[in-house]
């Protein structure tokens, strides 16, 4: 019995090994195939929500669910990989990564479940939405190869120049995705939020520095505030990325 325990956990700790590898290391043969596979599955899986609430696109319900399964089925089974396999379970689960992760499939499992939850089906796709905050693996992937390829000297160089670009482009995205989310919710009944991506365009002109449609219930009046903060913020970062550049053009570094 102890010699097949110990077998057991021999060949548990390999395929653990394994799976890390593919997860984490930069350098492991399947890591950008993973890793790809899985930017390729959000980007597709956000689309599908986002054009899931255009009447137009009604009579494409089934496809849409089925699309939104098998993306399901897949982050559940990364969340589970990346949990079994991470040293710090508790520091993963409660991070940004691992909450981003969980939100990916949850609200699938709310829907196909035949509980009350049913009726909260709209509400799940302010859910779904979250799977944006995914969209940072990009950035991730990019910076996490750079540094795999690039020399120690080369790291600081690499990390100034490209990454606050990317990150910039990144959380545009994300918040537009996020707060158009959100607005299609509290706005759905008004001609300018009554899809997902008309509410994205509206929030993209805030966070362009454009006036929107104004809303017209307290919750919608409330929340645009919040996202005139989120543009302010957007434009430090603006600008701190953009005297980086400046300062690269002029002295030759952006300190």
């Amino acid at each position: 019995m102890s010699t097949n325990r110990g077998s057991l956990d021999i060949g548990w700790s390999k395929w653990k090994a394994l799976i890390h590898g593919a997860l984490n290391n930069t350098r492991h043969p399947n890591f950008k195939t993973l890793e790809w596979s899985i930017i390729i599955c959000t980007t597709i899986s956000v689309l599908v929500t986002i054009i899931s609430t255009v009447p137009e696109f009604s009579a494409f319900h089934r496809h849409f669910l089925a699309i939104e399964v098998f993306c399901s089925v897949f982050f559940m089974l990364e969340y589970i990989a990346r949990l079994l396999t991470s040293a710090d379970k508790k520091a993963y689960v409660f991070s940004i990564w691992g909450f981003s992760d969980l939100m990916s499939f949850l609200p699938v499992v709310f829907i196909l479940t035949p509980l009350p939850a049913f009726i909260f089906a709209q509400q799940v796709k302010i859910l779904l939405a979250f799977r944006s905050l995914r969209i940072a693996k990009l950035a991730r992937v990019y910076i996490l190869e750079a540094r795999s390829a690039a020399s120690e000297e080369q790291i600081q160089e690499n990390h100034s120049r490209d990454t606050p670009v990317s990150i910039y482009f990144l959380t545009q995205v994300t918040a537009a995705i996020l707060n158009g989310a959100i607005m299609f919710e509290i706005e759905g009944a008004q001609a300018a939020y009554s899809t997902m991506p008309l509410a994205i365009l509206e929030v993209s002109k805030i966070l362009l520095d454009s006036d929107p449609v104004p809303p017209q219930s307290l919750f919608g009046r409330i929340f645009i505030l919040f996202i005139y903060f989120q543009r302010l913020c957007l434009l430090g970062l603006l600008i701190d990325v953009m005297g980086g550049v400046i300062r690269r053009k002029l002295f030759g570094h952006s300190k």
